[in-house]
């Protein structure tokens, strides 16, 4: 059985807010633990992680405690936007994964996008997994 206390635990030590207004970022900085981007481009995400973390200092907050996570399309057949996809081959892909890392992003989430229903989705998962992730292993 799981226990939670109010003493050690709260939702703005895990809670990331999304949005892409000055409002939703100033709501994160505030209230949250970071910020939840999806389906933007690298530039968008970069920008918008600056002003959270501006607004994070601004509260007088430790930015240094903020987080970035990303959601963006696993293309293994290239049909979504590239600049809010994860695609191309394993190299590539590790690419993309460093360059949003540069910018701040601590999470990703993949939202497949791949041919032959639940089980294409989970073979792409399944591929990523094995060729991409070990090169993001601490």
């Amino acid at each position: 059985m799981c226990r939670l206390s109010a003493r050690t635990w709260s939702f703005a030590d895990r809670l990331r807010i999304g949005g892409n207004s000055d409002a939703a970022y100033r709501r994160a900085a505030r209230y949250g633990s970071g910020l939840h981007a999806a389906f933007e481009p690298l530039d968008v995400v970069a920008e918008a992680w600056q002003r959270v973390l501006q607004h994070t200092h601004a509260f007088g907050r430790d930015p240094a405690h903020m987080t970035l996570s990303l959601r963006v399309f696993l293309d293994t057949v290239g049909t979504m936007d590239p600049q809010k996809s994860l695609h191309g081959s394993p190299r590539e892909m590790r690419d993309q994964v460093a360059r949003w890392r540069d910018i701040g992003v601590t999470h990703l989430v993949l939202d497949p996008v791949a041919p032959g229903g639940i089980a294409g989705r989970r073979d792409a998962a399944l591929a990523f997994a094995e060729a991409v992730m070990p090169a993001f292993a601490e």
